[in-house]
């Protein structure tokens, strides 16, 4: 995918919908994004990379990129 905004939006969820550069990206999601290896974004969202859910939560990638771990920059929001 080119770097920035993805000009159709295709609808799945997960979805990246915007790509940064250095393996960041931002991905839409309808859910609370899961950690590891097999979990949200992994082989795609590097460090930094950013979920928004459309239940309005907002998580940030503090892991690797084969491995995410979510954290959440909403008070009260985990992904435990």
């Amino acid at each position: 995918m080119a770097l920035g905004w993805k000009t159709i939006i295709e609808g799945v969820n997960p979805e990246v919908v915007a790509e940064i550069g250095d393996d960041v990206v931002i991905i839409r999601h309808n859910a609370v994004p899961t950690n590891g290896v097999g979990g949200t974004g992994a082989g795609i969202a590097g460090p930094g990379s950013l979920v928004i859910t459309t239940l309005g939560g907002l998580y940030i990638n503090t892991g690797s990129k084969e491995s995410p771990a979510w954290s959440s920059l909403m008070p009260g929001e985990s992904t435990e």
